[in-house]
């Protein structure tokens, strides 16, 4: 049972986070996802300290956990009963980089840390102009070592745009308190599937839903970059449109058959970027670097659209063997065996849920393809 939540509020200058109230929920519920935003809910008496604790723009944690979610709507309520109560809802705090766009398009770095590194710093960070920076948010790239990349930053939200990117390396993220910050960091699942079993036959899964669909599947990419370009003919200028055709995989590679299935995705790769100095170069749109970049969206936009297949469960955590956060955490593949359908995979922990309602206390992970 978790008896109260903690709320934290910014200081005068926004740039720490203090713990100021606890609340006592009637329930709540809180979530962590790997690749997504996790919803936040807490429903508790319309108390005078309720009241001035669950307000927007403060944030929720629950004790001895350093998962940390901010409030973005409240909603008070009467009843024929004569109760009054609050619900106050949310997101992860890793919400807060949807509050930036990336202003101009970067040239990112090969090395994906350094890609990150580069885009948060440039958008929300120390390189930003002082009204766009968030002074109470730090990050740090846990496991990406080795990890590569070879894309451009385009405009659009700052933080669809990272978390396509991550997803395109089987990489999430979180977001904790840590020294009174808000720590955006990444996590790199590990798999401890030969020793995180959960099964019928083990007594430690209530129940399991097996989904698996090709409906969105998508295999083959042609990205198409748009240009209205100056031409000369006969001593006339004109603007001419030119398009440039990249494939992901190569025209020739990938699925072929009926097994083929292609996607069409109008580029939004731009031939002038950035650096991390602010100078700007142009790209040719015929070049290798820039195919290289089209073929990285083409990547993303498939990754987006791959076989569908959810392990969904109730995980018996009062009597399991297994801690989350100890034996395995967010992002983690274990296994899973249902032995009447006679199926066993890896499925990666993609969400993980802390609950509390009139039943008690408890807590539930859902499960997603590797």
């Amino acid at each position: 049972m978790i008896p109260y939540i903690e709320v934290l509020k910014w200081n005068e200058q926004k740039t720490a986070l203090n713990a100021f109230a606890l609340v006592e929920p009637s329930e709540f519920w809180a979530e962590i996802s790997y690749y997504e935003l996790g919803e936040f809910q807490i429903y508790a008496p319309a108390t005078i300290g309720n009241l001035a604790a669950l307000q927007k723009g403060n944030f929720a944690k629950i004790p001895q956990k350093g998962y940390l979610w901010v409030i973005l709507s409240v909603q008070y309520e009467f009843n024929a009963d004569g109760a009054r109560m609050i619900s106050a809802k949310g997101y992860e705090a890793k919400c807060v980089l949807s509050k930036r766009i990336i202003r101009d398009p970067l040239e990112l770095p090969a090395d994906l840390s350094d890609a990150l590194e580069l885009i948060l710093s440039q958008n929300l960070g120390a390189a930003a102009i002082p009204a766009r920076q968030i002074n109470g948010l730090s990050w740090a790239w846990n496991g990406l070592d080795g990890k590569e990349t070879e894309a451009q930053a385009t405009r659009g939200n700052l933080w669809d745009f990272t978390k396509n990117l991550l997803k395109l390396h089987k990489v999430g993220s979180v977001a904790k308190l840590q020294d009174g910050e808000i720590l955006f960091a990444t996590v790199n699942g590990q798999d401890k599937s030969e020793r995180v079993l959960f099964s019928q036959s083990l007594d430690n899964l209530i129940s399991a839903t097996y989904y698996t669909s090709d409906e969105q599947r998508k295999t083959n990419c042609q990205i198409v970059s748009s240009f209205n370009e100056q031409e000369t003919q006969g001593g006339t200028a004109r603007t001419v449109s030119h398009d440039y055709v990249a494939y992901y995989p190569a025209e020739d590679q990938g699925a072929s058959g009926i097994d083929r299935d292609e996607l069409y995705l109008q580029s939004n790769l731009s031939t002038k970027v950035k650096d991390d100095q602010g100078v700007e170069t142009e790209i040719a749109p015929d070049s290798a670097q820039f195919v290289a970049m089209q073929q990285a969206e083409g990547a993303a936009a498939l990754a987006e659209k791959q076989t569908v297949t959810e392990f969904n469960g109730d995980i018996d955590l009062a009597n399991s063997q297994y801690e989350f956060d100890v034996d395995f955490g967010i992002g983690d593949l274990v296994r899973i065996t249902d032995e009447y359908f006679g199926y066993t995979a890896k499925a990666r922990v993609t969400k993980y849920t802390f609950k509390q309602d009139a039943s008690g206390y408890g807590e539930e992970a859902e499960y997603g393809n590797e």
